[in-house]
């Protein structure tokens, strides 16, 4: 109860130095991930693009039957 209620007053003991340098450095690895995952999809979708392309398979160039 009173650490509860210390905790909502901002009473609370910092982490030490070595524990928030390890939380930068866990934080700045998931955003590395992130971008890594980011770059991953932009490169996969752009070979595919480029894929589709030198198939000349194009939706647009596609003779659309007469009714």
């Amino acid at each position: 109860m009173e650490r509860s209620i210390a905790t909502r007053n901002q009473d609370y003991d910092l982490p030490s130095l070595e524990a928030q340098r390890l939380s930068q450095i866990v934080d700045q690895l998931k955003a590395l991930s992130d971008n890594t995952a980011n770059l991953e999809r932009v490169v996969y979708d752009g070979l595919g693009s480029l894929l589709s392309l030198a198939r000349g398979d194009d939706y647009l160039l596609s003779v659309e039957p007469e009714v």
